[in-house]
């Protein structure tokens, strides 16, 4: 899956999901956020859960529950592994 913008360096990571440890191969580039991240492996792969909260994790140990955080910024880079935690709404 991939995000991507012209002119713009291209890379490659991995998002694992920490509830099936499925991982993800992405494309992108710096200046993408964890939310258009997030919007893209919801829609492609978990289309049908309500979701109450989302954090990413990376390679360092930092956690984000801001969603409006570049992969820039959060310290992406190739070969970047991030974990996400999704928390669900459960139906009755």
């Amino acid at each position: 899956m991939s995000i991507l913008e012209e002119n713009s360096e291209i890379f490659e990571f991995v998002v694992r999901n920490s509830l099936n440890e499925e991982k993800i191969g992405m494309r992108a580039v710096r200046d993408n956020t964890l939310h258009q991240v997030f919007e893209l492996l919801k829609e492609e792969t978990w289309p049908e859960i309500n979701v109450e909260a989302v954090f990413f994790e990376n390679e360092y140990g930092k956690i984000s529950s801001s969603l409006d955080v570049t992969l820039g910024e959060f310290g992406v880079h190739e070969g970047s592994v991030l974990t996400l935690e999704i928390f669900c709404r459960g139906t009755a």
